[in-house]
């Protein structure tokens, strides 16, 4: 064996003790205490140590992948954010706090950076299966294709059709938890609003409660505000499905996509709910879909508006989560360091432009 070889074999078996020690650490935050110090430790090693030789080989000979390269940073990414957003979550819910101090956070993130190690391999292995799904697959070109305006306005229509039911089940609108502290701020007036809640949501609910004051009738003001949010979501849904149907070109994938937005559960009691959470999510899919439009086919002055309409976009988005602006800077430097180098400048004013909306928008809110 070569120095070279023993070099590759030395950072492969340091890199497996990292990744296994991550896991190790995880399962036993997670009180799967079996796989924590134990001969299944050992096993996992080996495994690990397999997957990872296996990757190394992939990135060694990248065969005609022109693009293999990003494909690596976006996996370093995801598997970092996974591992970090796991070791946090299992110390929330096991111990009701993250470990405390610098030295608990640098601790937390040293342990996301192991369990990375041990997660790359599958990210690796999943973007590359993502990428090789033949989505158009078959015949591409359909007998009777659907315009892209017929599917928006029908999937719209039926979505907001199948939310109807439950409106009326749950009518005037779920009075979810904050609502009951948002409404007695409404109630008394702008000089009673408390930043606790985000403004623009309590502003909202201001709004349907003069609705219910004008027509003289609290309940329909609030089913008022319930119709909103459903229209909101149906027209956004209606885009997500839309834009699905340009990617596949498939009919069965629009009839999918509007019996998951406008039949699954999860999706039509919570859009009744008063929670902030409704319409920061209906702006958080809006923003992604139109990053989507961005990446996959804007081009030109198409992609000058769409650059445009992210700006308003984001900026609503961000006041209906008090902590949203700081994830809104995370994703904006994350985008400019994945950024190709003749976008980068173009990126960055970008960015800056969507914090700084962000925060003007909350500013002017609150005065």
């Amino acid at each position: 064996m070569n120095l070279q070889k023993r070099k590759n074999l030395g950072i492969l078996l340091v890199l497996t003790f990292l990744g296994t020690y991550g896991v190790c650490y995880t399962t036993k935050i997670a009180t799967l205490q079996p796989a924590f110090y134990s001969i299944a430790s050992v096993f996992l090693a080996v495994v690990l140590f397999m997957l990872l030789s296996k990757t190394k080989e992939y990135i060694d000979n990248p065969s005609d992948d022109k693009n293999w390269k990003r494909r690596i940073y976006y996996v370093l990414g995801v598997s970092f954010l996974f591992s970090l957003t796991t070791i946090v979550g299992y110390q929330l819910q096991n111990f009701g706090m993250t470990d405390a101090g610098v030295k608990g956070k640098g601790l937390i993130i040293l342990r996301a950076m192991c369990l990375a190690i041990a997660v790359f391999p599958f990210v690796n292995y999943f973007f590359l299966g993502i990428e090789k799904i033949d989505f158009r697959c078959g015949n591409t070109e359909e007998k009777k294709p659907w315009t892209n305006g017929a599917v928006f306005g029908i999937s719209a229509a039926v979505i907001f059709a199948c939310l109807i039911p439950v409106w009326l089940a749950y009518y005037p609108i779920i009075m979810s938890y904050d609502f009951h502290r948002q409404v007695n701020e409404a109630a008394l007036g702008f000089e009673h609003f408390w930043p606790y809640q985000p403004i623009a949501h309590t502003w909202i609910i201001w709004v349907f409660l003069q609705l219910g004051y004008a027509i003289g009738d609290l309940e329909a003001g609030m089913a008022g505000m319930a119709l909103f949010q459903m229209l909101a979501y149906s027209l956004v849904a209606a885009y997500g499905v839309t834009f699905i149907y340009r990617l596949t070109k498939k009919k069965w994938a629009v009839v999918t996509a509007v019996l998951f937005f406008g039949v699954f559960p999860l999706n039509t009691v919570l859009v009744l709910c008063t929670t902030k959470d409704v319409l920061f999510s209906i702006l958080f899919m809006l923003f992604v879909l139109l990053l989507g439009e961005r990446f996959f086919f804007a081009k030109g002055k198409k992609k000058v508006v769409v650059d445009i309409l992210l700006l308003p976009a984001g900026a609503l988005m961000v006041q209906f989560r008090n902590n949203a602006l700081y994830a809104l800077v995370v994703f904006g430097v994350l985008w400019f360091a994945f950024a190709a180098k003749k976008e980068k400048l173009r990126v960055l004013l970008l960015c800056v432009l969507l914090v700084a909306g962000g925060k003007a928008t909350s500013v002017i809110i609150k005065e």
